[in-house]
């Protein structure tokens, strides 16, 4: 499935404008984002088996974000604090977020590092091993040692 799995309100047609403007969008209550009876795959991105990822975005503070995903049309969104979107996609994702201190990503739930600071507009295509933190990176083959 392509496309937000989502408890926000998407910005139709229209860019939306950075969350530092003020625009205002109503505030849906928070929901899983799963259809019934479906749940996020437990592996990790670098699984050779992985068939699907799972993108998670949870906003702390008001979030412009605009997706892509597998190279397929874009969609925007303005995520209120508290808010979370999910989406799947097979084999690539590509955002541009308006406010990078202000929303968490999770890549098949894992955390993704820090991505800027608040107001701070940044460009990301995922998946990228770079963003993971140390520890969530799984190696695909053990280290040969002489």
């Amino acid at each position: 499935m392509t496309g937000a799995e989502s408890d926000s309100s998407k910005v139709g047609g229209q860019a939306a404008p950075p969350a530092s403007t003020g625009a205002e969008v109503s505030t849906i209550a928070e929901s899983s984002g799963y259809p019934s009876g479906e749940s996020p795959q437990e592996e990790g991105i670098s699984s050779p088996a992985q068939s699907t990822y799972l993108l998670r975005a949870e906003a702390a503070e008001t979030t412009w974000i605009r997706i892509s995903t597998d190279e397929t049309g874009e969609h925007e969104y303005l995520l209120q604090p508290g808010e979370q979107l999910t989406w799947r996609a097979s084999s690539s994702y590509r955002l541009l977020i308006g406010n990078a201190g202000g929303i968490q990503l999770y890549l098949n739930d894992k955390p993704l590092k820090r991505l800027g600071e608040t107001g701070q507009v940044v460009y990301l295509k995922l998946p990228d091993p770079s963003l993971l933190h140390p520890a969530d990176i799984e190696l695909r083959e053990p280290v040969k040692r002489p």
